[in-house]
């Protein structure tokens, strides 16, 4: 299994986005495509919070859309 790679800035140790996506992608293999884009969208706007919550998530989450939007598409992964 992958690891993450992750990088040293002034705020502390950080990792890419690109790198969250490869990871999220290779251990969630038996997921459907969409859904593992979903998940990988929400594990890169998660590492971005201290406390983790829905509206949140979907507000983070990367895209051009609206934050209504964001938190319909990852309602589903939280029931």
């Amino acid at each position: 299994m992958s690891t993450p790679t992750d990088y040293r800035t002034a705020e502390g140790a950080t990792v890419s986005t690109q790198s969250i996506v490869g990871w999220v992608v290779c251990v969630t293999s038996n997921l459907l495509p969409s859904q593992s884009r979903t998940l990988a969208a929400l594990v890169a706007a998660a590492v971005h919070l201290e406390r983790v919550n829905l509206a949140l998530l979907g507000r983070r989450m990367a895209g051009a859309v609206t934050a209504k939007a964001a938190i319909k598409r990852a309602r589903p992964l939280f029931l």
